[in-house]
């Protein structure tokens, strides 16, 4: 079903064959193994929204046929499934989207490409997937309407391919310096125009082609995210199992609306950045041995990359730290938690990151206090998203379940008072 999928992108829509075109005339990929991010002649070409969902572009991308055998799946996750793709050109991994309600948690009625746009806009910076074509999500009607398969009857939201990358995930105790790296390259990166959306709701958002989605408000978002998270299944059968910890939250939700209130002037004249929003060890790739060397033809000058980009916003930088930095985060894959010293060396590793780069960073403690903020209003928004997902999980009502997900979410809610303390 992949391998038919990927048969038809590298085809014209009159039935005509792009790809020897594509091997012929298409502007060479090329891989920078320059210091971090620096910007450099070889900073390599990926083309844009419209070129990317050519057949050009795909085939060039995957530079010839593909066979089934080529083809073994590598993860999915809520939203999104992968597939590593062992195409003449390279390794790439075919990233396909679920579409409709359980496909886009910004909302957006076009998720994939809106990934895309991410990873295009950080091409450069040398810590994240190179994109390199796209189906958008108009484009999977018209090949079913063909008779053409989608990447997988599961993935209705459109298809992109990126770069494959080589690494296992990242160790907080010994890899929290590449991360402070991969943040700081990517927060140098420019940042294309952005617009605020408001909470997801029942309209998907559409985004005019090239556009991010903002929060310059970030605490203030999450708090609403948050609200909406916890209203959700408020009427549902199995809501009293769980009536201590959304009282909990509930309280805590005021809290940090009143932290949002009282802090909002402290963020509203730094320079925005695109950041990541979901920076778990699990979306860090390290490669095996010497953490800034090489795989192949890939260099990670960062020591690391960083992958998953579904929820990118144009924000404040103190998002991915204090994202990084929660004890939601940690300990969703792991058993550690940043004590005060810890998470000190982590953000003097970020400025200095910034400083070798030659791009401002904010003193010591203004980093200090912005990130702490950060935190808690992450905390309130990961431990929402449970007992959001926790009577879905519960109910069997998820589309996609894990039984370690869940095993997760219930230790988080039992442990409420900790989180919170």
């Amino acid at each position: 079903m992949v391998a038919a999928f990927l048969g038809r992108m590298v085809r014209d829509r009159d039935g005509g064959a792009a790809e020897n075109a594509a091997r012929a005339d298409a502007r060479p990929m090329i891989f920078s193994s320059a210091p971090c991010m620096s910007d450099t002649p070889d900073t390599p070409y990926t083309p844009d929204e419209a070129d990317a969902a050519t057949p050009h572009a795909w085939a060039a991308a995957l530079g010839g046929p593909v066979a089934e055998a080529d083809i073994s799946f590598l993860a999915a996750g809520e939203y999104h499934e992968n597939w590593l793709v062992r195409a003449p050109a390279g390794p790439v991994v075919l990233r396909g989207n679920r579409g409709g309600a359980a496909g886009s948690q910004l909302g957006l009625a076009d998720q994939i490409s809106y990934e895309y746009r991410v990873l295009r806009a950080l091409a450069a910076c040398g810590a994240t997937p190179r994109p390199l074509a796209l189906a958008p999500l108009p484009d999977l009607p018209d090949m079913q309407a063909r008779g053409v398969d989608a990447p997988a009857a599961s993935s209705p939201g459109g298809a992109l391919l990126m770069h494959w990358l080589p690494g296992r995930a990242l160790d907080y105790r010994t890899d929290a310096g590449h991360a402070a790296r991969v943040f700081a390259a990517v927060h140098a990166a420019p940042v294309p125009p952005a617009v605020e959306l408001p909470p997801p709701g029942p309209v998907p958002h559409v985004l005019p082609r090239g556009m991010l989605a903002a929060q310059p408000d970030p605490v203030a978002a999450i708090v609403a995210e948050s609200s909406a998270l916890l209203d959700r299944h408020v009427g549902h059968s199995l809501a009293p199992r769980m009536i201590h910890a959304r009282h909990a939250l509930l309280g805590y939700r005021d809290r940090v609306a009143r932290l949002a209130g009282d802090t909002r002037h402290l963020f509203a004249a730094e320079a925005p950045v695109i950041a990541n929003t979901e920076v778990n060890s699990g979306n860090f790739l390290v490669p095996e041995g010497d953490g800034a060397a090489s795989s192949g033809n890939l260099a990670a000058p960062c020591g690391a990359w960083l992958v998953d980009w579904e929820k990118a916003v144009v924000t404040t930088r103190y998002q991915d730290l204090g994202h990084f930095l929660s004890p939601t985060t940690t300990l969703w894959k792991t058993d550690h938690v940043f004590d005060a010293a810890s998470r000190a060396a982590f953000l003097d590793a970020y400025r200095a990151a910034l400083r070798a780069a030659g791009h401002p960073a904010p003193d010591a403690e203004e980093c200090a206090v912005k990130t702490d903020i950060l935190v808690r209003a992450v905390l309130l928004r990961g431990l929402s998203w449970c007992l959001m997902a926790w009577h879905e999980y519960a109910g069997g009502g998820r589309a996609l379940a894990h039984a370690d997900t869940f095993r997760t979410i219930e230790r988080y809610l039992g442990n409420i008072a900790w989180f919170l303390r």
